[in-house]
This record gives C-alpha cells, structure tokens and sequence, in this order.
C-alpha cells in the first residue's frame, strides 16, 4: 500500500469511527431512551407515538447518515476551491487528488464502511 493510500485510508478510518460510528451510536441512545435531552425526548416520543419499529427505522437513519457523508465528501470533488487536506509527511495532501473517487471510497465490500464501521449498511441487510 503507497503511503498515500495510508492517508487516505487514516482519514478514512477516522471518518468512520468519529462521524459515522458515533452518529449511528447516538441514533441508538435516542431510540433506547438514554438521552434527557428536550430533543431527544421529543424523538422517543414520536417513535413511542407512532410505534416506528426500531429496527426499521435503524436501516432508514443509517442509510440517510451514509448517503450525508457520500454528499459531504462529494461537494469536495465538485468543488476545486474547497478541499480536505492531509498534513501528515512533509507536503499538504489533498484526499480528492489521492483518491480515484473520494465519495465511492465509502462503500464496496473493501470501503470504509466494511472495513472501519462496527455498523453495517444498507447492503448488508438487503443480503439478508
């Protein structure tokens, strides 16, 4: 592996763990009534209201988050005056130019989410 794809793979990790992993952990805390929050209470109270199963709307919130994270890293490909720079080494590297497809590095069997997420995706339950 070139050490740029380490990068890349380094960010990737780091964006599975911090953003993806973390936000769908939350989803989890909400739906089994671990948070006090005025938000939080309110969510609870519309999946208690409308009995939402939990399951699925577990498929329905980490799709919506994975499909959040595809568009984010996307608006960085579209977009030259934005960019995500890695400052590890001694020359700045930009993912979008290390990467073949910043967003797709996402998904597949050997994306980021198969190989970092303790969750799965979409695909996984549609296998089932």
């Amino acid at each position: 592996m070139t050490k740029d794809k380490k990068v890349l793979n380094q960010f990737g990790k780091l964006l599975m763990k911090e953003v993806r992993d973390i936000a769908i952990s939350e989803f989890h805390d909400i739906i089994e009534d671990n948070f006090v929050s005025k938000e939080s209470k309110y969510l609870q109270g519309i999946v208690k209201k409308d009995n939402i199963k939990k399951d699925s709307l577990e498929k329905i919130v980490t799709e919506m988050i994975d499909r959040t994270i595809f568009k984010f890293l996307f608006l960085f490909e579209m977009n030259e005056e934005f960019s995500i720079v890695a400052n590890s080494g001694k020359t700045p590297k930009n993912l979008v130019e290390i990467s073949d497809g910043l967003s797709g590095e996402i998904f597949t069997e050997d994306g980021w989410i198969k190989k970092y997420s303790q969750y799965k995706q979409i695909d996984d339950w549609m296998e089932q």
